[in-house]
């Protein structure tokens, strides 16, 4: 009794790998040679490997005993015009159908739904991702034909092919269908094969042939999207486009440190069959680079979509911040905003509130000129002797009580320097671009390839917003020496990055984006 159960067991196991039940006395076998799709181990009419099979005219779903044009389904008869399936006038009724109809393929009409002719560009995938050996199997001439990928391997006797009542060429050359009509239409596309060469051509539609199915037991799998991404949290998008006729009993997001990750590592499940999902991931490190990609599982496989990059936000006293790998980290928005793309307000060089105007009048570090400057100030006259900027102090960086990124944000937030405003044109690169439908620079580190958004937010003079959406000025905390009624600021428009320094005034409002250690 327990050698009939352990036979039976033995069974059971062997006929649930790498096969598909299609009733009750028949099974058809595949093998997955790593490649778009799954190869049968046998061609349609054939019990094994070696067996011939039946032959079918290109479009027809049955074997006949003759094979010609008189006998063919998609033309008058013996004049070569094509009724179904024709690109030209002159070869039939016009389609400019150039691939078979499911209902006109062997394939699907005599085993299943979920097998198919293969196309001409899966026979060629298998022609040029596989090593062809010419080779006997059990007494019958073919290709081994083994995958480069993975070893895996299937055999295609040369089983020859059918003109009129004949069979020709049996054992010698190997003729195989595709489902892709020919240059002409009055051929379709095949793999045509002896014992020195293997390549597609193009044949006559209504000779008879062999076909060797395929299937597809992958999953169509999408990663869509990344979203809401904070400190330990993020949002991602899936979709399982098609199951391919295997029912998906589980799908989700599969996510890692590490490239490429798979359900050995982290992941969420999110239900179950074809549709779009979503899926929260909890518990990630802050400033971290994660992979992810969608899954979807049936009981032949997993799939998965293509690999998504997030890199997690970093914050300080409240604030975000990314890592570019300069000598500072760079807030993720100006001061005043709460998105990158955002403007944020606006501030004169020194002054910690943003304001209705903008002119020497109301401008805080002066008596109502830049003529008369009272703090930061490296030069006591310009030009004649007696025409004065104000007392000289040489204050050449904002203190940090006049330091618009330290007052509203505290911490260790701070205006950057001119030389950490140059780091930052010089060490990543600038691409124009619109962000949530804001024109801007997406700078990117040349040493990381994390990278930040600064909007094109304009500027403020007197009570008004000049150039927003086509121009930028952020201000440095560093005094313009030569002028000291001016401050150096980085300025941008979609064609030039640089810098401007004497003759643009302190008094203007502009950006802020804060720095921290």
């Amino acid at each position: 009794m327990k050698r009939i159960l352990y036979f039976l067991g033995a069974l059971f196991l062997f006929m649930s790998c790498n096969q598909e039940v299609v009733n009750k006395n028949e099974v058809r076998e595949y093998v997955d040679l790593g490649l778009s799709v799954c190869w049968a181990t046998c061609n349609i009419g054939g019990a094994s490997p070696e067996d011939y099979g039946d032959y079918f005219a290109w479009g027809e779903t049955e074997p006949k005993e003759h094979y010609d044009m008189s006998t063919y389904k998609w033309c008058t008869g013996d004049n070569g015009q094509m009724t179904k399936y024709c690109t030209r006038s002159g070869f039939g009724t016009v389609d400019n159908k150039t691939c078979l109809d499911l209902e006109d393929d062997a394939a699907y009409v005599n085993w299943d739904k979920r097998w198919r002719m293969p196309t001409k560009e899966e026979f060629q995938e298998l022609h040029e991702q596989c090593d062809w050996t010419w080779t006997s199997d059990k007494g019958v001439n073919g290709y081994m034909v083994t995958s480069k990928k993975n070893g895996q391997c299937i055999f295609l006797p040369a089983s020859g092919y059918r003109e009129g009542k004949k069979r020709r060429s049996e054992d010698e050359e190997g003729d195989y269908m595709t489902s892709t009509l020919g240059v002409y239409p009055i051929d379709m596309n095949s793999m045509y094969f002896g014992a020195k060469k293997a390549a597609c051509s193009d044949g006559r539609r209504y000779d008879g042939r062999s076909v060797r199915p395929v299937c597809n037991i992958h999953a169509k799998v999408v990663t869509v999207e990344t979203s809401a991404i904070s400190d330990t949290l993020a949002t991602v998008v899936g979709e399982v486009v098609a199951d391919n006729g295997f029912d998906v009993f589980e799908r989700g997001v599969v996510y890692s440190t590490s490239k490429e990750p798979t359900l050995e590592d982290k992941k969420v499940i999110s239900g179950r069959g074809v549709g779009t999902y979503s899926a929260e991931l909890c518990g990630l490190v802050e400033g971290t680079t994660y992979y992810v990609r969608a899954y979807a599982k049936n009981s032949e496989c997993v799939s998965y979509g293509d690999e998504l990059i997030f890199l997690t936000t970093t914050m300080h006293n409240g604030h975000e911040y990314i890592d570019l790998g300069l000598s500072v980290k760079w807030a993720t928005c100006n001061v005043g905003a709460s998105q990158p793309e955002e403007y944020g307000d606006y501030f004169a060089w020194g002054e910690t509130r943003p304001k209705s105007t903008y002119n020497w009048s109301t401008y805080k570090w002066c008596n109502g000129s830049y003529t008369s400057l009272t703090k930061y100030c490296t030069k006591g006259y310009y030009g004649p002797v007696d025409n004065y900027y104000g007392p000289v102090d040489n204050k050449t960086q904002l203190e940090l009580s006049d330091d618009a990124a330290r007052a509203n944000w505290g911490g260790s937030w701070r205006m950057p320097t001119h030389d950490e405003l140059n780091e930052l044109k010089e060490k990543c690169t600038w691409t124009w671009t619109t962000q949530n439908g804001m024109d801007g620079y997406k700078v990117t580190s040349k040493t990381n390839g994390r990278s930040i958004f600064l909007p094109a937010s304009g500027y403020r003079g007197g009570g008004s917003l000049y150039s927003a959406g086509s121009y930028g000025c952020y201000w440095s905390s560093s005094l313009e020496t030569d002028g000291p009624y001016s401050a150096v600021c980085v300025y941008f428009d979609s064609s030039n990055v640089g810098w401007y320094g004497n003759g643009h005034g302190r008094n203007l409002g502009q950006s802020v984006r804060p720095v921290c250690p």
